[in-house]
């Protein structure tokens, strides 16, 4: 208690630097609050909108009943309190008393009265059908159908459908559905029934094609535990299980990008509030050195007088972390609001007990251990020290192992928290990596630089000649200086650099070419005629694709199969992997590229399959395989590699085929792509139907030309995917918008930490400036020797800070986001320019305050 009354007096009696120090603090750590508070909002907004389009946490599939012994595991694995709905999907011809003797194919999808979890259907009447909501297609023999079978078929609501051997009456028409893109493009229109009613069709017979589908909303939001934990004790393969990040695989891929840059993003926001509280700390401590060194003159021990001082930063770092919390929960709902209001953001302010915690972890816990290693300098320090001029280098300058040691338990802790900030071990690792490494090129460059600044003034006018060797002369806390800004700059520049090159990637096509109408089922000798059709009906047919239905059965000789231990898959992208393996498989052929396809590894097809080859001398022919082109993450996935040979069973058919390379897709691109692509020539015998677009048509044009297709081209099954399409843009832009917004947040943090910076060192320098003035220096020149010596510093770091920044994201790039990497040079250009400025502007204003105060103003409050 005496201790704590000792730090309590101190802090009372140097009021002035007590309240600038909680200042500076706090606005670092209300940055990192804003951008934490913000990262959590887009996650949870995004969580939902993946949950709504699967209806569930977690969901598992199979083209069978489960059997009692899966339906156990499954029940133990999800755990208790675990909500439950089921789905079953069929495909079947259905007619109508209007279509005459024409009948539809249609995806039946039959649902008990728990669907959907998450999520809504919309009804034509108005009605929102919810998980709790009573249904009557589960009470009556009742149908929901979508538009397109409406325009197709010419139907209206209360006229009967024949589905199987049950008339059912349509009760409604579907507006919207939320689950409708979770699993990618139907291949027919939907028509929605009870799930008891589907036995009375006697659709579901021996041998049917029927996928069952299970869908859980978990008590606790741990679906990626729950996904492990189905995954290792379902080991039958015919068992998919996805939860509601990965079950899409257009959405799958950009939000583990997201989830990955939103990670960066909170470490960018701790580590900025770490180097502007570590400078602070280390500017703290070096300005107490000669009142540590009384107290040890009266008798206190070395391990007291750190005690002291240690309980001083704990108080002042929980004042900051206090007022930060204080601040961010007062502004960042109105900020949240405006963000809403204006710009239509899915965002909501959601205050959570950890990002206080980690506030206080900061200002806290985070002042000790940084400023631990720098309380080694009170082992070597005497009552000597209070006779001299400057304390600053005292045994800064010899090196000591002790202290590289001392700051292992800071170094460990912040890497802690980077991997609990960023969810992910390897995103927070190499973080971490990255950061340490810039950190000590940045102290060597800095080090050499002031080292060779101070000898090579001479010669160079007063102003910038006294300001180099002022930088030279303060080499410690220049050098604490130069490292915080170079730093700063480091983590300014790092997240927008990344989010340029997610942006390239998470691109919306032109508007013209997103596809309206899907067509399936269109036989090989309709794809001529149909053309022509469509191009007399004043559109065009895109992305015209043959598809093949086949199952990979071997990789090199070997069987294909799911490996069975779990121990062996412990990252989420490992998971993603297993998960990849042994499904049936959409394969096409074609010779060139589309737009959306490029070449990563290997070489282009040769030209068209030919079955037999020569080779040597004897002019043997001998049996060569097709050529195989793969698209580049699914080759990851399968752990497929340039040359392997792979081998397909198409209708019981073996067809072998070797990668000669892989692709990279922009599947944003929403036209027909496929994770596997033939040589021509090789499939063109199998049997197989042709899949096509049509651009975007408004409402009255996607009916006239169905009406029109319906009566020329009875056979070929059309969806209209405007609304799905319409969500996974609307999910692509949310997207856009939170990368775009939080690198604006991650900007304002890093340059309110350099503002705060450049404000204490201005304010250190008060007696030296008070001191000029006595020796009769003009206001003018001081000011020029200030500015200029701080405009270098900020220039000269920022810029090194902002070179290594494009070497991490390069490398960060390369790990996480698939080697997504451009160089952007505006945003490093730009940072450099406005931390320099905003280093000068500061240094100005402190500088003017200085000058026109009186001598034995700063004297007095030095004293205090």
């Amino acid at each position: 208690m005496m201790w704590l009354k000792f730090a309590w007096r101190e802090i009372v009696q140097s009021r002035r630097f007590s309240l600038f120090f909680i200042f500076n603090l706090a606005l670092g750590l209300f940055g990192f609050l804003c951008l934490d508070a913000f990262k959590t909002s887009f996650e949870r907004s995004l969580s939902a909108q993946s949950k709504a389009m699967l209806t569930a946490d977690v969901a598992v599939s199979a083209r069978r009943a489960l059997t009692p012994a899966e339906s156990l595991k499954i029940k133990q694995s999800v755990g208790p309190g675990a909500e439950q709905s089921q789905a079953t999907v069929l495909y079947s011809m259905v007619g109508t008393d209007n279509s005459g003797s024409m009948s539809r194919l249609v995806e039946l999808v039959a649902i008990d009265e728990h669907y959907p979890l998450y999520g809504e259907i919309l009804l034509r009447s108005g009605r929102r059908i919810h998980g709790s909501d009573s249904k009557e297609i589960n009470q009556l023999p009742e149908v929901w159908v979508s538009p397109e079978f409406q325009a197709q078929m010419n139907v209206r609501q209360g006229e009967p459908l024949k589905i199987g051997a049950l008339t059912f009456r349509i009760a409604d028409f579907i507006q919207a559905d939320t689950s409708s893109s979770w699993q990618g493009m139907s291949l027919a229109p939907r028509v929605y029934l009870g799930k008891e009613a589907l036995k009375k069709t006697e659709l579901v017979q021996q041998g049917s094609t029927v996928t069952y589908r299970w869908f859980f909303k978990l008590p606790h939001d741990d679906s990626e535990v729950v996904l492990s934990r189905l995954d290792a004790a379902l080991e039958d393969p015919s068992l998919q299980v996805v939860n509601h990040r990965t079950s899409s695989a257009q959405t799958g891929r950009f939000m583990d990008y997201l989830n990955d840059y939103l990670g960066l993003v909170s470490l960018v926001a701790l580590f900025l509030a770490a180097v502007g509280a570590g400078y602070l700390f280390r500017s703290f401590l070096a300005m107490r050195l000669k009142e540590i060194a009384v107290y040890m003159s009266l008798g206190v021990t070395q391990a007291n007088a750190r005690k002291i001082y240690l309980l001083q930063l704990a108080i002042l770092g929980g004042f900051a972390a206090i007022i930060a919390s204080l601040a961010s929960a007062a502004v960042l709902p109105q900020l949240t609001a405006f963000l809403n209001r204006h710009f239509h953001l899915p965002i909501q302010y959601f205050w959570t007990p950890r990002s206080l915690i980690l506030a206080l972890v900061l200002g806290i816990t985070g002042s000790v251990l940084i400023c631990w290693p720098l309380l080694e300098k009170i082992r070597h320090l005497s009552a000597n020290a209070l006779f001299q001029e400057s304390m600053e280098t005292e045994g800064t300058e010899e090196f000591r192992l002790k202290s590289l040691f001392a700051w292992f338990p800071a170094l460990s802790i912040f890497w802690g928290l980077a991997v609990w900030q960023a969810n992910s071990w390897k995103v927070g690792s190499l973080f971490v990596g990255g950061f340490l490494i810039a950190g000590i090129i940045q102290a060597l460059l800095g080090n050499v630089g002031l080292a060779a600044i101070g000898r090579r003034a001479s010669g160079l006018g007063l102003r910038l000649r006294m300001a180099l060797r002022s930088l030279s002369r303060h080499r410690v806390s220049s050098l604490s200086c130069f490292l915080a800004i170079g730093l700063g700059s480091l983590l300014i520049n790092l997240i927008p650099q990344i989010q340029k090159n997610l942006e390239t990637e998470i691109v919306r096509p032109e508007v013209s070419e997103v596809p309206s109408l899907f067509f399936f089922d269109i036989q090989e000798e309709q794809v001529a005629p149909l053309t022509r059709f469509i191009s007399e009906s004043g559109s065009r047919l895109t992305g015209i694709s043959p598809l093949i239905r086949a199952r990979l059965e071997r990789i090199n000789g070997l069987p294909f199969e799911k490996r069975t231990d779990p121990t062996q898959a412990n990252t989420r992208e490992e998971e993603r992997d297993e998960r990849s393996r042994n499904r049936g498989f959409n394969l096409t052929y074609r010779l060139n590229l589309t737009e959306a396809e490029t070449i990563v590894k290997g070489r282009p097809f040769t030209g068209r399959y030919e079955s037999k080859s020569s080779e040597g001398t004897t002019g043997q022919e001998i049996e060569v395989p097709a050529e195989l082109s793969v698209e580049k993450d699914f080759a990851d996935r399968l752990k497929i590699r340039l040359g392997d040979l792979l081998t397909f069973d198409v209708q019981g058919v073996p067809i072998s085929g070797k990668v000669v390379n892989f692709r990279k897709v922009k599947w944003t691109s929403f036209q027909p792509n496929f994770f596997i692509q033939f040589q021509p020539g090789a499939l063109d015998d199998a049997p197989k139907t042709f899949l096509a677009s049509v651009p975007r048509l408004n409402l009255n044009q996607r009916a006239q030309l169905q009406n029109r297709l319906v009566k020329q081209f009875p056979n070929i099954s059309i969806v209209d995917i405007t609304q799905v399409i319409q969500k996974l843009l609307n999910l692509f832009v949310q997207m856009g918008w939170a990368i775009e917004l939080m690198a604006w947040l991650s900007l304002f943090s890093g340059f309110v930490v350099v503002f705060s910076i450049a404000n204490h060192q201005a304010q250190s320098r008060r007696t030296e400036t008070h001191l000029l003035k006595i020796l009769g220096a003009k206001f003018g020149d001081i000011r020029g020797i200030y500015l200029l010596e701080f405009s270098v510093l900020a220039a000269s770091a920022s810029l090194l800070g902002a070179t290594l920044s494009l070497a991490l994201s390069f490398l960060l790039s390369r790990f996480l986001f698939d080697g997504l990497w451009i160089f952007s040079w505006k945003v490093p250009l730009s940072s450099v320019f406005a931390i320099t400025a905003i280093s000068a502007f500061t240094t100005w204003v402190a500088t003017r305050a200085v000058l026109h105060s009186k001598p034995i103003e700063i004297l007095q409050s030095d004293l205090h």
